[in-house]
């Protein structure tokens, strides 16, 4: 083994381990700190956090139809495969429409009562 090879196990099997295990603790305190006080960090945190669930869930939703979709788009007959794409396109483009009304609705929410 020479020192090029010696130096990159190094790095793969010690320092690397030792940075993630670090950087695991430090983050995972600031959580218990952040929670511990109340502050704007604790709102921010939330939402970080919700944020990136919300991310997390969707591309696993996203992962799972693509998945079933690729599945049934095996079975079926080209005409049907059309229609679907055509239906895929305009869902595609209502989505955000409906997206905006629905963050709408859910501001307007506290005033109505």
């Amino acid at each position: 083994m020479n020192r090029k090879e010696f130096i990159i196990t190094g790095w793969k099997k010690i320092i690397i381990p030792i940075l993630v295990i670090g950087i695991i603790f430090f983050c995972i305190q600031f959580i218990y700190n952040v929670f511990i006080t109340s502050g704007t960090e604790r709102f921010l945190t939330v939402l970080v956090i919700g944020f990136g669930l919300l991310m997390l869930i969707a591309y696993l939703i996203g992962n799972l139809f693509k998945s079933l979709s690729e599945k049934i788009n095996a079975i079926l007959p080209e005409p049907v495969k059309l229609w679907l794409r055509i239906i895929n396109k305009f869902l595609n483009y209502l989505s955000p429409i409906i997206f905006k009304e629905f963050i709408e609705i859910l501001n307007i929410t506290p005033y109505i009562t």
